[in-house]
């Protein structure tokens, strides 16, 4: 029997190197190696950068202003065979345009995180990287439907705010300074009611992931 073999791309919602960030390439590369942790022998993930992006979704006019560039990519890679989309960012920019206008399954990783929590508890809560982000998410908890299966104020935000630079070296030491924000702020959910933490955040989920970190 001929074996079916998938091709996904992940598109990332910034340009390769962001500006001012010394080895932001590493993250791509651990993003590989998550990659092969978790997907089909058959499957091949395939990381996209965008050619031109604002590098923030950190506001409702940043988001806007960089959708079309996702957008446009995700067309080109429809273009050149990829059997599916996953969005490489929490807020799921660009989820509901690109599945009006592509013949090829997206997958949103805020959707999905959220949707797999209702399965594993009753009240969930997400932990973000920054204040200024919240409102996108807190949006995509009224599309998704599943406001009330969270707690008072369901996305809280680590202090200070997680940073580019921070996402490279928790790759490589997430216990040094991610782990700890991370933790005070998902300790202080689970207090307000929430028995699942999500990680509001496309870079740090498969960080923790890399580095066994998987329960409070």
């Amino acid at each position: 029997m001929e074996l079916i073999r998938v091709k996904l791309a992940w598109i990332n919602p910034t340009v390769k190197e962001v500006p001012g960030v010394k080895n932001f390439n590493v993250i791509e590369e651990n993003l590989n190696n998550y990659f092969k942790t978790i997907a089909h022998k058959d499957t091949t993930v395939t990381i996209r950068n965008l050619p031109k992006s604002t590098n923030s979704v950190r506001s409702f006019y940043g988001e806007f202003l960089n959708n079309w560039f996702l957008v446009e990519e995700a067309i080109k890679l429809e273009k050149e065979g990829f059997d599916g989309i996953i969005i490489g960012c929490f807020p799921d920019p660009g989820l509901f345009e690109l599945r009006e206008i592509l013949n090829i399954p997206v997958i949103g990783l805020g959707e999905s995180a959220i949707l797999t929590s209702l399965m594993i508890g009753y009240k969930f809560a997400i932990v973000s990287v920054d204040d200024d982000i919240n409102p996108n998410m807190e949006r995509s908890l009224m599309h998704y439907g599943v406001r009330d299966r969270a707690i008072y104020r369901p996305i809280r935000a680590v202090k200070p705010p997680i940073t580019a630079k921070d996402d490279v070296e928790g790759y490589s030491d997430p216990f040094k300074s991610i782990i700890p924000r991370f933790e005070d702020v998902a300790k202080e959910c689970i207090n307000d009611g929430a028995e699942v933490i999500i990680t509001g955040c496309g870079y740090i989920g498969p960080m923790l992931m890399l580095h066994g970190y998987k329960e409070i």
